[in-house]
């Protein structure tokens, strides 16, 4: 039997719902909706809403996907997970998502795994690690301990509010865990300042047949320039380059500081052995500069000044009936200079005139 004109109807304005992302097509598509739909569709059912809530989600206006919410009739719980998962995305909203979900259990609905994904969402924008905990029991409650978009959402939660022991402990519950699960633990051991324990883990991830991200790679260069591990760095440059990953901009910038890095290390490595290296200390202070380290370049430029030290002049040279006259930059002193000055003007002037064929010629 051939679908009837409101089943086609309800199908094609929800894939367009499904692929609007900008807020003047929503709200186009919407009046569109309220104008033209057929009469047997105007019923209390949630679905058309429900998709109406998460076009406007993803236009990011929380304020219109706020109203579709409270028109909707008969709301699920998928109702609740699409505005709870906007609120869970926007840094300013991230209590508005709890508050919501308290509502969703007056309204005696049961959470699923999706609602627990993005409430640890939202307490890693909160970094609220007691409601992350309060959650943490809800899940074991409800039993959605083994969905890994659950498990993963947890581990994260735990890592960006400094909880690795938790973090780890969930991380070692995960089964088949996938490039996500890596590098949420990962991360958060780095940014925690457990550099070794996060090298560790991402050999123990290759090891495991996981392929590293760009974002894998990123943070571990990031974490070899921060301890100084530049033979690891390398090492983890050349796996970039034999792999054929896509070099991201992320990835960039973290090629970029481990090598400047690099420079820089050598550099204070060559001044250790000589002190008054006028040169390495001009180079120290680009490179700090470079790296954004402006407290260095101060220091640098404060040393070159003590140490009444300047970069090597630029030397010129002039030949003259087998005579080569040098004269370095700025100066004033060669017998000569006037003349070398008067003849550069005169053929500065010719190359203005070359098009015209007046030349002057010299005396």
């Amino acid at each position: 039997m051939p679908p009837s004109y409101e089943t086609s109807y309800l199908v094609s304005v929800v894939q367009k719902c499904t692929s609007i992302t900008t807020l003047k097509k929503a709200r186009q598509l919407h009046a569109l909706l309220l104008t033209t739909s057929p009469p047997s569709l105007h019923f209390p059912s949630p679905y058309l809403h429900n998709n109406l809530t998460s076009m406007y989600a993803r236009c990011n206006s929380l304020l219109d996907a706020e109203k579709v919410f409270d028109k909707t009739p008969s709301r699920n719980v998928v109702s609740y997970n699409a505005l709870i998962s906007a609120y869970s995305r926007a840094p300013n909203h991230a209590n508005l998502a709890f508050t919501l979900f308290s509502k969703m259990g007056f309204e005696y609905l049961r959470p699923n795994g999706a609602t627990f994904t993005s409430l640890f969402q939202a307490a890693c924008l909160a970094e609220d690690r007691l409601i992350g905990s309060l959650l943490h029991a809800l899940v074991l409650k409800y039993g959605f301990l083994g969905d890994v978009c659950v498990q993963t959402s947890l581990l994260g939660m735990y890592s960006n509010c400094g909880d690795m022991e938790s973090a780890n402990e969930v991380f070692g519950c995960i089964d088949g865990k996938d490039v996500v699960a890596w590098n949420s633990t990962i991360f958060g051991n780095l940014r925690n300042d457990k550099i070794k324990e996060g090298l560790a883990l991402f050999f123990d991830m290759v090891k495991c047949g996981v392929f590293p991200t760009s974002f894998t790679y990123s943070m571990v260069l990031n974490a070899c320039g921060r301890v100084g591990n530049y033979g690891f760095g390398k090492v983890i440059h050349a796996r970039i380059v034999v792999s054929n990953i896509v070099v991201d901009l992320p990835l960039q910038n973290a090629l970029l500081d481990i090598n400047l890095e690099k420079g820089v290390h050598a550099a204070e490595q060559v001044l250790l052995l000589n002190a008054r290296d006028s040169g390495t200390h001009i180079l120290l202070s680009n490179l700090y500069a470079a790296t954004g380290r402006w407290e260095g370049v101060a220091e640098m430029r404060r040393k070159i000044r003590d140490l009444t030290m300047e970069k090597d002049p630029g030397l010129s040279w002039i030949e003259d009936k087998n005579d080569i006259h040098v004269f370095s930059s700025g100066d004033q002193l060669h017998p000569l200079v006037n003349d070398a000055q008067a003849e550069l003007h005169r053929l500065q002037g010719n190359m203005i005139r070359s098009v015209t064929g007046d030349f002057v010629s010299s005396i």
